[in-house]
């Protein structure tokens, strides 16, 4: 458990209960909740309530990508998002695990290890799964740029 001023924040392996939390979760930071499987998320509580949440969604065989980070605006700046991280990695063996993320966020995955990765250079089903996500119309208005932990 993690002590921060007001709060006790407990990460874990989600829960087959915790599906709907999660999904409401992702539509706050507009989260990916594309092949959505709960087990596969780690999330932040606060008591009952999830504040936050992680995943490694797969792509297809071999082919893994980090996904879903997020925390509810009220708990971000206490290393919620941080620990999540730190634990979906350390939970997570398969390597490279791609990362798609905007380029304003590089200095923070790059503290985990993240490296950017050239697009054209990405195994054939990440690369489908880059050309779809920088089609949305979310990305037009953002540097999309690929990254990976080895």
């Amino acid at each position: 458990m993690e002590e921060y001023p007001g709060n006790n924040i407990n990460y874990s392996s989600a829960q087959a209960e915790n599906e709907a939390a999660i999904r409401e979760l992702l539509k706050v930071f507009d989260g990916d909740s594309s092949s959505f499987e709960g087990a596969r998320f780690v999330v932040a509580r606060d008591g009952d309530k999830i504040v936050g949440c992680a995943r490694v969604k797969v792509v297809g065989e071999g082919c893994m990508e980090f996904s879903s980070l997020g925390v509810l605006p009220e708990y971000r700046e206490k290393g919620i998002g941080s620990q999540l991280v730190k634990r979906v990695l350390a939970c997570e063996k398969h390597r490279p695990l791609f990362l798609l993320t905007s380029s304003d966020k590089e200095s923070f995955y790059s503290k985990f290890g993240a490296v950017i990765a050239d697009p054209e250079k990405l195994p054939p089903l990440f690369k489908r799964e880059y050309q779809r996500i920088i089609e949305l119309p979310f990305a037009k208005k953002i540097e999309v740029i690929v990254m990976a932990f080895n």
